[in-house]
């Protein structure tokens, strides 16, 4: 109810309306910890959280509940997020020891209060349930596992630097783990690329790797590529597998001709054990940074052994912005549809040029967000296609290979539905989310 006061009643009627369009905002229980903030782009009120004192060699576990004072209904859910990405926390977590998260709350009116903060097992913020009738309770929680070679490797780096020239390094290197560095990224087969597609020879690209869909009375059927990175994990789009249970996929190192399913000659059968799709890849939405973190991590139930077929793609975190003006040219090899829109049961290569994202969005006629966590690449001619999903970019340094970009998307013709290869294609950014699939190929019985 709104109090009378000795003012006119167009006054009073506004002071009615304006109160009623926002909910009070709670006190918060810690304010050292927990704010009420306004989310700037949607602004609804959010919940915000600062850990501070984060060891960067211990995983963290975050648990937080709140109290809300209504009934909700099955869309009406809290959402436990990082402020910044996944790889950006590391960042803070490492230089300042400091974790920022954010919550989204299920309504906005009334707001939720705060009833607890836990960190790995241990309360750092204590408030009070509603009580009142209705009242709902949610629980929310986000795990970081601390990728310890990484984080042993940037303090190193970092110990050195004074605050006033703390910056990011830009020189690309391995992280590959120790004892895979001699072997990847290696192939005795490339001598030189070509500009359109081009079959490859068994062993060419020896970490690339043809995924298969489990049928119950058939065959299994061919759907996407992944990429070695470790003897235990393989790397593709998120896309190819978030709706897919582990026993569903076979994956066959070595494997060249995929109308033959059988082991041997250099390849193998794979059984997953764990699919690990990136928690901000959004396969429902249709905007483009939603479905940016197109990317998954398959964990073998064995490690693999190398060979001269069967070995992982380097890894690197150059972080520095793609310079358009020195053209970086990569290789993507895939099983995908040809230009003739037939399928192939041999790989086929092709050299991709990255392009700008202005150049990308003028080619496509879709706008390119510049926070988008992706880039695009020009085909000369070839370009990646159906069945080339999860497909990597790589590109070479000093006689390596590195991982530059995973196929996301491609473009059909609209008349034709066969791949358009004016067209470009959008490759997910791997660099922008190193410590990610760090974090999750990450193995102690691996070292």
């Amino acid at each position: 109810m709104c109090t009378k006061i000795i003012l006119s009643r167009l006054i009073v009627v506004l002071m009615c309306y304006q109160l009623g369009q926002s909910a009070p905002i709670p006190a918060s229980p810690c304010r050292n910890m927990f704010k009420y903030k306004t989310h700037s782009r949607t602004n609804e009120t959010i919940g915000f959280i600062t850990l501070t004192d984060v060891d960067a060699n211990e995983n963290l576990r975050l648990d937080v509940q709140i109290s809300v004072g209504a009934l909700l209904k099955k869309n009406q859910k809290a959402y436990l997020k990082l402020s910044k990405s996944l790889e950006a926390t590391y960042y803070d977590i490492v230089l300042n020891k400091t974790a920022k998260y954010w919550i989204k709350f299920p309504v906005q009116d009334p707001i939720p209060v705060l009833v607890s903060i836990v960190r790995n097992g241990e309360e750092l913020c204590s408030g009070s349930q509603i009580e009142r009738y209705p009242e709902t309770t949610i629980n929310l929680s986000y795990t970081i596992i601390a990728p310890k070679y990484i984080v042993e490797q940037y303090a190193m780096k970092y110990s050195s630097i004074t605050p006033r020239t703390t910056r990011r390094p830009t020189t690309t290197t391995t992280l590959t783990p120790k004892h895979l560095q001699d072997n990847c990224g290696t192939s005795n087969l490339v001598t030189e690329l070509a500009m359109n597609g081009i079959s490859t020879r068994a062993g060419q690209f020896p970490w690339v790797v043809p995924l298969f869909k489990r049928k119950p009375r058939a065959d299994p059927e061919y759907f996407c590529v992944a990429t070695i990175v470790t003897s235990r994990h393989l790397l593709t789009a998120a896309h190819c597998v978030y709706d897919k249970r582990p026993e569903e996929i076979l994956a066959m190192p070595g494997k060249h001709d995929i109308s033959d399913l059988s082991a041997g000659n250099g390849a193998i059968h794979a059984d997953i054990q764990k699919i690990s799709c990136h928690e901000e890849y959004e396969s429902a939405s249709d905007h483009l940074v939603d479905q940016d973190a197109d990317i998954a991590v398959l964990r073998l139930e064995n490690n693999l052994r190398f060979t001269q077929f069967i070995r992982p793609i380097c890894l690197w975190r150059d972080h520095s912005p793609l310079n358009i003006n020195s053209a970086h040219k990569g290789v993507v090899s895939g099983w995908g549809e040809n230009e003739e829109d037939s399928s192939t049961t041999t790989p086929f290569y092709y050299t991709s040029t990255i392009v700008s994202k202005q150049q990308c969005s003028e080619n496509l006629d879709i706008s390119i967000p510049k926070r988008a966590r992706v880039f695009c690449g020009d085909g000369a001619g070839s370009v990646a296609c159906r069945g080339d999903s999860g497909s990597a970019m790589v590109m070479s340094r000093n006689n390596r290979f590195y991982l530059r970009g995973v196929v996301s998307k491609a473009v059909l013709d609209e008349m034709t539905f066969k791949c358009d290869s004016s067209k470009y294609a959008i490759y997910t950014d791997v660099p922008s989310f190193i410590y990610w699939i760090m974090s999750n190929t990450y193995d102690i019985d691996d070292d």
